[in-house]
């Protein structure tokens, strides 16, 4: 039920554009827990902030480790940045 969990849509998502998605969903979905863990964010502000990193990254196709270990600093950071609605 991708309506009901809508991570699971963004991941096929990210796995059918290839490239630098797939990284970014990883590290914004692992600070974005981090951060519902830490009562920064809603449980269901999760998804959207996974959504907005996937969107708003510089999409590369064939990433070096350079552009990956940036990516993921950036993801880092853009998911810290993230101010909750609810909290």
């Amino acid at each position: 039920d991708l309506k009901r969990f809508p991570c699971i849509d963004l991941a096929y998502k990210a796995l059918k554009e290839e490239g630098t998605t797939s990284s970014v969903l990883n590290v914004a979905n692992e600070q974005s827990v981090y951060r519902f863990l830490k009562g920064e964010i809603g449980f269901m502000e999760i998804p959207e902030i996974i959504e907005k990193a996937c969107e708003a990254h510089e999409w590369i196709s064939h990433p070096s480790i350079n552009n990956l270990v940036y990516l993921e600093n950036w993801t880092m950071d853009f998911v810290s940045t993230f101010k909750s609605r609810y909290i």
